[in-house]
């Protein structure tokens, strides 16, 4: 029985509707996000949206064209969202627009990709929807007029809705992926065109703001470079000779709870153990960001990354900025960046060298084996100790390790002695393996290094560049905790020659590293570090932020304001205890213990609601005012 048009028309509509309904489902499904009535009517916006535009592409003749035209429109969106899955399992947060501008850089971490990517998601997030379209497709029926009036007004009155209900700062079940990523323009334009406002603010909180070790450096009152401090005291002048080399050893996912230095039984990282007895263990220390790219602009640049945007790299590289590799280049120090991963990914060659790197070794010549993502740990450090062995001293080295990287499949296998963790969980399982596999390479790196010369006269620090989010099958680490798990890395300072064994509590995160390498060296310089000495004691506020794209936890002191997610994973994120409310976004308490090995701590209500409103508002505050810093480029003067 032939259909009519009318009908036709009302069943191909629903067709189209069901595709995007298709895609929203599915990955509020994969991400395990269940909407909120907020969020429901921002989806529901996003299905008439899709639906809209198909209609307009539908005004043209049935034929080739059309049929082109609409499967290209269908396709950008079933990529827009299977990619936001893919983002999500491993940074778990939605994936922001800037990310797009690393395209091209998918294909350098394939192995990767393929690590996140189940077959389901073939079936759903891609042979589902597209399989609606072909249906949808067969029907040639002429878009009408009325339906995408009527579709149009009911659009726009959800979007209103939404905009007047949901809040600025909204969790994943408030909002929808698509929309998300719209938005994040107008936010960078609000944060950028508010920037008096900001800057006032600012000055009212400039001794939390942009703290500064009081007995080195005074704040200088420049309006247009707001973080420039003066040092008070002079720069101690040591000859060339006697003035140690600095390695940076960047160890890729390399966190502290896994290590026996930090309180971890069994440990998984003897070498590491041994390292830090030696030398000067910080106890407390956290990383800024999220992936290596931040991690390592964090440590270098002594300044946290665009909570907004994406990677300075990329999108800021002809910013001014001070450095490490600059004020030791200044200092008459070579300077290096080695690693197995082209420094060309995201772009880090053209920011690096215009910031201090003088020469990069990214390809290791005939390496013995290697990973998924390139040449093993072993074979970058044995790299890293022949290049060094041959350059000019004193020089400043970065080196920078792989084989920790996700997925973990085959770090390690077949080199050293190590044991096989035996967990429940498979992943974890394998990423202990690789974290027991990048001990023993960096123990066999630092010994080797101290049986030559240069190594006997260079400073060795030694951290990761971020954690993971891939946890021991203990259900007792609930979700705050696994915040602090994922965010706490081992720092260590070490030369047994050079350095006398001690442990420093003193706050700190990546953005201290640099400050705290030049205050041990007796180098003081005008400077735009957000950082501080954790060598120094006469700090007023010790801050962390730890930021991921979207996400934040911050710790001041004792007291935390940590990332609860009123979304409440069952799969991907722990279970919320049965007290957990979703009124709230952040948890708000304060702890004297250490959170790191504090089993099944009590954090409900434990500080007070305007605390922890001042506190939020605070670090939204901060964010704004530092990511306005990158947009106007006011971090430092040009060179």
């Amino acid at each position: 029985m032939p259909i009519s048009e009318n009908a036709g028309g009302w069943l191909k509509l629903g067709l189209v509707l069901s595709i995007a309904l298709w895609v929203v489902v599915y990955s509020s499904w994969s991400m395990r996000i269940a909407p909120d009535a907020v969020g429901l009517v921002d989806d529901a916006a996003f299905v008439l949206l899709f639906a809209l535009v198909f209609g307009l592409l539908g005004f043209s003749k049935p034929g080739i064209l059309r049929t082109a035209a609409l499967f290209v429109w269908t396709a950008l969106v079933v990529l827009i969202f299977l990619c936001d899955v893919l983002y999500f399992r491993f940074f778990q947060t939605w994936m922001p627009l800037s990310s797009l501008r690393h395209w091209k850089d998918v294909f350098a971490i394939r192995s990767s990709v393929r690590g996140l990517f189940h077959w389901p998601d073939l079936l759903l997030g891609v042979a589902g929807p597209f399989a609606l379209f072909a249906v949808a497709d067969r029907f040639e029926v002429k878009t009408r007029v009325r339906e995408l009036v009527w579709m149009g007004i009911v659009f726009i009155s959800l979007i209103s809705v939404h905009a007047w209900l949901a809040p600025d700062i909204m969790s994943f079940n408030k909002g929808n992926p698509f929309f998300e990523m719209v938005r994040q323009p107008y936010r960078m334009w609000k944060t950028q065109n508010e920037y008096e406002a900001q800057y006032l603010y600012f000055q009212k909180n400039i001794d939390q703001l942009r703290p500064v070790n009081n007995s080195l450096y005074e704040r200088s009152p420049s309006d247009r470079h707001p973080l420039r401090a003066i040092p008070l005291i002079k720069t101690e002048m040591v000859q060339n000779r006697s003035r140690p080399n600095v390695v940076l050893l960047l160890i890729e996912s390399f966190r502290a709870f896994e290590s026996g230095a930090y309180g971890a039984h069994p440990s998984h990282t003897p070498q590491l153990d041994r390292i830090a007895s030696e030398g000067i263990k910080f106890t407390t220390f956290y990383g800024n960001g999220s992936y290596t790219i931040r991690g390592e602009f964090s440590t270098l640049f002594s300044c946290l990354p665009d909570f907004y945007g994406t990677d300075a790299y990329s999108s800021y590289p002809n910013n001014s900025y001070d450095s490490l590799p600059s004020v030791l280049k200044r200092n008459d120090y070579q300077t290096y960046w080695i690693s197995g991963f082209s420094v060309d990914f995201n772009g880090a060659r053209y920011c690096l060298s215009h910031n201090g790197i003088d020469f990069f070794f990214d390809h290791v010549p005939n390496p013995r084996k290697l990973t998924l993502m390139g040449p093993s740990d072993e074979d970058i450090e044995l790299y890293a100790e022949r290049t060094l062995s041959s350059a000019k001293q004193p020089f400043f080295a970065e080196v920078m390790t792989l084989s920790g990287h996700f997925p973990f499949i085959d770090a390690g296998d077949g080199w050293g002695d190590h044991k096989l963790a035996k967990e429940h969980e498979p992943t974890y399982e394998n990423y202990v393996r690789a974290i027991e596999y990048s001990d023993l390479a960096a123990g066999e790196f630092l010994s080797a290094a101290q049986r030559t010369d240069w190594g006997r006269n260079t400073i060795f620090l030694i951290t990761g560049d971020h954690g993971v989010w891939i946890f021991p099958g203990d259900k007792s680490i609930d979700r705050i905790r696994k915040n602090e798990i994922y965010h706490r890395l081992p720092f260590i300072m070490w030369n047994p020659q050079l350095i006398k064994p001690s442990e420093n509590s003193t706050l700190g995160s990546q953005i201290d590293i640099t400050p705290t390498l030049l205050d041990f060296l007796g180098l003081y310089e005008v400077n735009n570090f957000l950082g501080t000495s954790l060598l120094r004691k006469d700090t007023n506020v010790r801050q962390v932020f730890m930021l991921q794209d979207q996400r934040w936890n911050y710790r001041q002191g004792n007291e935390y304001v940590y990332d609860a997610g009123a979304e409440a994973f069952t799969d991907h994120f722990p279970y919320i205890s049965g007290d957990y409310s979703a009124e709230f976004e952040h948890q708000g308490f304060t702890m004297d213990e250490d959170l790191l090995r504090c089993e099944n701590p009590d954090l409900r209500a434990t500080m007070p609601a305007a605390r922890k409103s001042s506190l939020e508002g605070f670090v939204l505050q901060s964010l704004d005012f530092y990511s306005s810093l990158f947009y106007r480029n006011l971090i430092a003067p040009r060179q």
